[in-house]
């Protein structure tokens, strides 16, 4: 048997409590990265004029409001994972594990489902 791949793990989080900002940081970030695609697609001589799209960082307020967001943002989700114990946001006790292979998966839910397994000790 080959080593099992992992390809990531994510954490699952209770943000009840900073839906709102949460909301807007994920709403700034998803902006921004409008303003890049419209930039890549205006810069790309692929894409036909009619359909260039120009969106820029001066319709988010300009480049030094979008960079002075970006820090802000970037201080409260530090806050949200390094900040004091109040600060910080809460994990829900679910994780997601992403295996590279089904084969992996499928090996790992045969041994979870195996009597006296090992793996129930740790899920």
């Amino acid at each position: 048997d080959t080593p099992i791949e992992v390809y990531g793990v994510s954490l699952c989080y209770d943000y009840l409590k900073d839906w709102g900002p949460v909301d807007d940081i994920l709403m700034n970030m998803n902006m921004r990265l409008e303003v890049q695609a419209a930039k890549e697609a205006n810069e790309s001589e692929a894409v036909d004029h009619k359909y260039r799209r120009f969106l820029t960082t001066k319709n988010l307020g300009g480049d030094k409001v979008v960079q002075e967001r970006i820090k802000s943002d970037r201080d409260q989700v530090k806050k949200w994972f390094e900040g004091t114990a109040e600060e910080r946001l809460k994990t829900n006790g679910e994780a997601f594990c992403v295996f590279t292979w089904n084969e992996d998966l499928d090996r790992v839910l045969k041994e979870y489902s195996r009597e006296g397994s090992s793996l129930k000790n740790v899920c």
